[in-house]
Parts: C-alpha cells; structure tokens; sequence
C-alpha cells in the first residue's frame, strides 16, 4: 500500500469485522532550524478490507458509497499530535432495545442490542457495525493435569 512521502503508522491496527482500522502520522515540512521543537503534523485513519485493501467506506466524502477509490481508504484526523491507537467499545444496553443510542453513520436500521463504537482517540471513526458482538466464553471440559 502506497502512502505519501513521509507518512508513518505509528500505533497498532485493529482488525475489525473483516476491515483493518489503522491511524498514520505524517510531518509537517517546515524550514524551521529547531528539529528539537514539536511540530504538527496530519493524522489519517484508514480502514481498509482485510481481503485486499480496497477501501470499505467513503471516507473522503466525495462520490457515491458504491464507487469507492483508492482515496477513500484514509480520512484526516482533526487531532493533533500523533493519533492513539483504533479503539472499539462494546456498551452495554440495559433496555435491550438500542438503548436510546444514535445509529452509526451509514445506519443499518433497526436492531436490537448495543452495538459497538469506533474511536481514536476522542473522534468517532465512520464505520457501520450492523450486528452486535455475540459474548461466547470458552471452557474446557474434564481438563486434568497431565493432559
């Protein structure tokens, strides 16, 4: 995947309902002498299929959500300094109903449950998760200590 001169990933990628979200950095150039001064640079989350790395949204806004192109795999982040880390945050739902809480863009209509959110850092990412996550645990029936 080819990126503009000088953008760096910086923070560890998530790999979500088969989409790979991942934020990079990129520099500002300036001719200021001081390289020990902090400078500010540009964000961009990225969310990519994890099939091939075609783009899984319209992050750029421009065009239709079905004619996707390379540009819109990557988003400008409004933050500054380096992004943090995609994080997903599985709410609960006391009422079982959504909870009064706001369709993702993109909404997928009505369902029930609570469905997880997209942040990096304090942005909300612009994906649609359509079903909420299934807890599963895992246990290990008749298990002794020499097997």
């Amino acid at each position: 995947m080819d990126m503009a001169k000088g953008e760096k990933v910086l923070a560890q990628s998530r790999t979500f309902q088969e989409k790979i979200f991942f934020t990079t950095y990129s520099p500002t150039s300036s001719s200021v002498a001081n390289s020990c001064v902090p400078q500010r640079g540009t964000n961009r989350l990225y969310i990519v299929a994890v099939e091939d790395g075609k783009p899984a949204y319209n992050l750029d806004k421009v065009g239709s959500e079905t004619a996707l192109t390379i540009e819109d795999r990557a988003q400008t982040l409004t933050q500054s300094g380096i992004a943090p880390d995609v994080a997903f945050l599985f709410q609960t739902d006391p009422g079982g109903s959504g909870g009064g809480m706001n369709p993702p863009p993109g909404s997928c209509g009505a369902t029930s449950g609570a469905l997880p959110r997209c942040l990096v850092g304090l942005e909300s990412c612009p994906a649609d998760f359509c079903n909420a996550p299934v807890r599963t645990f895992w246990t290990q029936d008749e298990a002794t200590d020499d097997q």
